[in-house]
């Protein structure tokens, strides 16, 4: 058998060199990815925030915000009056669990099957679940009752004249101006002076106008948003024709 040529023995080589640089790119490739990605996780109702600077929106340039709750927040924080929640509620081992889905009534309490009332306001989940479970054993309706409670995560909506409409979640304090960034800050033809929120109350439906060009100046407060909000951007129509 002939001995391999030089050449030969180069280009194995060479083949080689290669082969271990492009699985270094692949794998330097899944880290920037990796890093790609964590800039881009939640950061206010899901979505990365963005800032204004003296010149305008800068989304691209925005930092992550330091004070957004974890995403187990929701679960740890104390309930409140108007949570929306779902109950698993299992209460023999013969019978298939029930799911309902319940709000938090102005009392703090939640109606239950043969037990009425139970105030569970200011409980978390976990406590909220022990507190149901012993009701129903207390009553004598069932021994070994099993519940689960978990938080329906609130939600905002924005369209309008903003890059990416549509739902947000809504963790933490989220104010007017934070909502519009998470939508992918306003396109070219926004009027950040005619910005509304439509808000559902007891009588209805209100609208409240804003001049985000004055919050951003600081001549006027940066509003928060509640759930179910919808924030709507206007359009501006300098230059297209209108007035």
């Amino acid at each position: 058998m002939n001995a391999p040529t030089t050449s030969g023995r180069w280009r194995g080589r060479t083949a080689a060199t290669i082969a271990v640089f492009s699985l270094l790119a692949g794998c330097a490739t899944d880290s920037i990815s990796d890093r790609r990605l964590a800039r881009y996780r939640p950061d206010s109702g899901g979505r990365r925030v963005g800032r204004w600077g003296s010149t305008g929106f800068a989304g691209t340039s925005a930092a992550p915000s330091t004070n957004q709750p974890p995403d187990n927040a929701v679960w740890l924080r104390p309930l409140k009056k108007g949570d929306r929640i779902t109950l698993i509620i299992q209460l023999t081992s013969s019978r298939l669990p029930e799911q309902r889905s319940d709000m938090i009534d102005g009392a703090g309490s939640i109606n239950l099957w043969l037990i009425g009332a139970v105030k569970i306001e200011g409980k978390t989940t976990s406590e909220a679940e022990a507190l149901i479970e012993k009701a129903y054993r207390e009553g004598k309706f069932f021994s070994a009752p099993s519940v689960t409670v978990t938080v329906q995560e609130d939600q905002y909506y924005v369209q309008g004249e903003v890059r990416r409409p549509g739902p947000y979640l809504l963790r933490g304090d989220v104010t007017l101006r934070q909502a519009i960034a998470a939508a992918g800050g306003p396109t070219e033809f926004a009027d950040l002076g005619d910005v509304k929120i439509k808000r559902k109350d007891r009588t209805g439906q209100k609208v409240i106008r804003f001049d985000v060009k004055k919050i951003d100046k600081g001549k006027e407060p940066d509003p928060p948003i509640q759930p179910d909000d919808l924030v709507e951007v206007g359009r501006t129509w300098v230059g297209l024709g209108g007035i």
